[in-house]
């Protein structure tokens, strides 16, 4: 109850300058309880939008108005640097909604003209799902994998995923058979040429393995979702190596569980942490060599269906 009637009292000052060398004082004031901080950071927003949009005889309309306070809710700073950027810098008295899409795609990523090799596509709550598609967006060229079986049921169900990203290359991989890496990377060097990026999405141990004690993991278990989830990153880079546009880049997916033991992940966790390993080997190298980066990063708490 002393929460909820108590209340915070806020009052920010900043100033932009402008291109006309002017400075332009901007000052919000607001009350919040404390029970609702949270919601203090909207209202600062909206205050900030509105006073940055009355910038220079602005003049946008309701909608407009509508779709940047929502784009502020969503994403805080980045906004906030478009917005200066179309009222300050370039002191436009209007805001098309278009153009507005159009430079946020370019100044985020602009990959007109790359061709990316993403692995790793199991279904639409694939992370590597959504890494193909704003690549896409980005203007990449895309090759696709997908994981073979008997009966052709991973075949269909990514080629169907994947088509409205119409793939240029869409290919068999299981990482297990050597062969098949090096007719991926034969087929890129016969239809791209080169390769500008790499992102390795391969992940994989068994349910016995996931539960329980770790030290119940089996052998054949623990090598099972170590080449597949660790190892497998290494070959597919010697045979990109020679393929590797300058300043190419690679991409794998880590998790907290490499550092920390995570309840239900066991092998997984190790699995992980020898996947870091192989990307700062990797990247000492690749770097030196044609300046190639390799990466691991966290997606963080993401409902795949591996995860759920």
């Amino acid at each position: 109850k002393l929460f909820s009637i108590s209340l915070l009292k806020v009052k920010i000052w900043f100033s932009i300058y402008l291109t006309n060398g002017q400075w332009a004082q901007i000052n919000i004031k607001s009350k919040c309880r404390l029970s609702r901080l949270w919601e203090l950071k909207y209202w600062l927003l909206e205050e900030l939008a509105f006073n940055i949009l009355k910038l220079g005889n602005w003049k946008p309309n309701s909608k407009t108005i509508e779709f940047v306070l929502t784009m502020f809710k969503l994403n805080i700073l980045w906004y906030l640097k478009i917005i200066v950027y179309f009222a300050v810098i370039r002191k436009d008295r209007y805001f098309d909604i278009g153009e507005y899409i159009e430079i946020t795609n370019k100044m985020l990523l602009n990959l007109s003209g790359k061709k990316i090799l993403v692995t790793g596509i199991a279904n639409n709550r694939s992370i590597a799902w959504g890494i193909a598609q704003q690549l896409s967006k980005a203007g990449a060229e895309l090759g696709i994998t997908y994981l073979p079986d008997d009966k052709g049921r991973f075949e269909s169900k990514v080629r169907e995923l994947t088509e409205p990203l119409n793939p240029s290359l869409f290919l068999p991989l299981d990482v297990q058979n050597p062969a098949q890496i090096e007719e991926i990377f034969k087929n890129i060097k016969d239809n791209w040429g080169q390769i500008d990026g790499l992102v390795h999405c391969l992940a994989f141990a068994g349910r016995d393995e996931l539960i329980g004690d770790y030290s119940a993991t089996t052998s054949e278990g623990f090598d099972r979702a170590l080449n597949i989830s660790a190892y497998s990153l290494a070959p597919l880079c010697k045979a990109a190596k020679p393929l590797f546009s300058d300043g190419a880049g690679v991409v794998s997916l880590t998790y907290l569980g490499s550092e920390r033991a995570i309840p239900n992940y066991n092998v997984m966790g190790v699995a992980k942490a020898a996947l870091e390993a192989s990307v700062r080997y990797l990247s000492a190298e690749l770097g030196p060599e044609k300046q190639v980066r390799v990466n691991a990063i966290s997606a963080g708490p993401i409902r795949t269906l591996a995860s759920s």
